[in-house]
């Protein structure tokens, strides 16, 4: 009762009532549990300058008190917490110390690093370099990471931010099923003066495969060497030979491996 009670008052920006709520459970000595916590972080959350900061860290410590330091939604609210009141280096450590497994304790980093960029790069950059490290964990992203993603990199812009990072954010973008949304960051990539290189365009030629956007990848494919100065290698050229094939387009796929990958053995 007091769990949907406190997730009431928070849902209808109550933030106080719900705070007098979890005071009313602890001296009616109830339960707690992941889902008194929550929203009781998210209510600290929403509290005027100066009551936000001590009762948040007031929630946290009954959070480490009752042992739910490991609940990922718990963590992810605390991390939001801390973001709010610009405490990144408590941010930090709290996800820094989470199992990293749950995404959700991935988005509420980005979305942290993302509220506290205010248009300093640095910022945006550890975003970019947050995706990177959950695809390399295997963590999908889900809709509210990429969000943070994509905003990154709009504001990243044409500054010089590392070739290999958005490769691995237009990789993820397009593993996750967002094929044109890759494609809108490819051009947006070298529209901003960076220089795609062999691993850019296995992501893209890839993510024109899954989509089955053929002519896109076909143009993409003949402008590597003409437009953007990449050799095709063997791994652009599997690529493309499986979006011929995906397409139907069989002996064109089999006379490509036979010219330029030196034939089916």
């Amino acid at each position: 009762m007091f769990n949907t009670m406190i997730r009431g008052y928070v849902e209808s920006n109550k933030p106080v009532h719900a705070i007098c709520c979890f005071l009313d459970l602890l001296s009616n000595g109830a339960l707690v549990n992941n889902f008194t916590f929550t929203p009781l972080v998210k209510a600290c959350s929403c509290l005027e300058l100066g009551s936000r900061e001590k009762l948040g860290v007031l929630a946290h410590s009954h959070v480490v008190k009752f042992g739910f330091c490991d609940d990922p939604f718990v963590i992810s609210a605390l991390i939001e917490f801390y973001s709010l009141a610009h405490e990144m280096s408590s941010a930090r450590k709290l996800f820094a110390g989470s199992t990293k497994g749950d995404v959700v304790v991935w988005t509420a980093m980005a979305a942290g690093a993302m509220m506290a960029a205010n248009s300093r790069v640095s910022n945006f950059r550890e975003v970019l370099a947050l995706f990177g490290e959950m695809q390399e964990v295997g963590v999908k992203p889900n809709e509210s990471a990429l969000v943070s993603v994509l905003t990154a990199c709009a504001n990243v812009g044409a500054l010089t931010q590392g070739c290999e990072a958005w490769s691995a954010v237009i990789s993820g973008v397009a593993m996750n099923g967002h094929a044109r949304k890759s494609l809108e960051l490819f051009y947006k990539m070298v529209g901003g003066g960076i220089q795609p290189n062999e691993i850019t365009f296995v992501a893209i030629l890839s993510a024109c495969t899954h989509a089955k956007f053929v002519e896109e990848g076909l143009k993409l494919f003949e402008k590597m060497s003409t437009c953007y100065e990449v050799e095709p290698q063997l791994e652009q050229y599997a690529c493309f030979v499986d979006l011929l094939a995906r397409a139907g387009k069989l002996d064109e796929a089999e006379k490509l491996i036979d010219e330029k990958m030196g034939g089916i053995e």
